[in-house]
């Protein structure tokens, strides 16, 4: 089918897509690869491909889901923004974008949880990370709980944000962020300790297994694994062969479910 003939899939959220096609690789388009309904969106500003990025979110507030456009301005000083509302399928452009500073990887996908997006920058010696409300459609700078290390990860966990930090070699820390008391608040609370066997100490967190009953890891010979938080272990789920990466993980993998949801019927989003 045609509906799924995909050159690039930018992001994927609650079951739908948001790609390029084979036959017309200058559009985007929204489909749910399930029900194969999909609708062709306008393009606003034109980027370049190897320096710009699609996310999808759904916003609570304004009933509908939206999708953010980051790319390099013409002076390559400065990221512009521009968001996209699913119901009028009109851009409204922002006048401010990230701080270029903390976003030298544009292209890294965020990750999404409840109408919000982050991303982490890619300097390990910054411990703070980026979030952008799309009720409010601004971008703050946030803490860490803890030292940033190389290869820690920001993932999706049961519905909250998560952190994988490395406290040891050999030792994971996993951060939720919640607001316990319902108020707006938040605060990091460390929920588990991950304790890792030597064979397993070149594998690395890539995003929340389903239902925030775990982590899924990724070794150095692209071999994917997933680790429970119930009983502790660890389970190959694909082998690659021992063929090696040599692209960041962040680039490599959009979590993704199959549903039947759709943009046009919400009901199931707005409970």
């Amino acid at each position: 089918s045609s509906v799924v003939e995909l050159v690039d899939v930018r992001a994927s959220y609650n079951g739908l897509v948001l790609a390029t096609m084979r036959s017309d690789c200058k559009s985007l388009f929204l489909m749910n690869p399930v029900s194969r309904k999909h609708i062709k969106l306008p393009l606003g500003t034109e980027g370049n491909f190897y320096d710009e990025s699609f996310d999808l979110a759904f916003c609570k507030e304004a009933k509908t889901y939206k999708v953010v456009h980051l790319f390099r301005e013409k002076s390559r000083q400065l990221i512009g923004c521009e968001i996209l509302n699913i119901s009028t399928r009109k851009w409204s452009r922002k006048s401010e974008g990230p701080p270029s500073e903390l976003f030298s990887n544009i292209r890294q996908i965020p990750v999404s949880v409840n109408g919000s997006l982050y991303w982490m920058p890619p300097k390990v010696v910054c411990d703070d990370f980026i979030s952008m409300s799309l009720t409010n459609e601004k971008f703050v700078s946030m803490k860490l709980p803890d030292c940033r290390k190389t290869m820690d990860k920001l993932v999706e966990i049961g519905g909250n944000l998560g952190y994988v930090t490395h406290s040891r070699l050999d030792v994971l820390h996993v951060w939720i962020l919640t607001n316990e008391d319902g108020g707006s608040r938040l605060n990091w609370i460390k929920k588990y300790t991950i304790g890792l066997d030597f064979e397993f100490l070149n594998r690395f967190p890539i995003c929340g297994a389903r239902n925030g009953k775990g982590l899924v890891f990724e070794s150095r010979e692209n071999d994917l694994y997933v680790y429970s938080f119930d009983n502790g272990g660890m389970e190959m789920v694909y082998s690659s062969g021992g063929e090696l990466w040599f692209d960041s993980i962040d680039n490599l993998y959009i979590p993704h479910r199959n549903t039947l949801s759709s943009w046009e019927d919400l009901p199931h989003i707005l409970r």
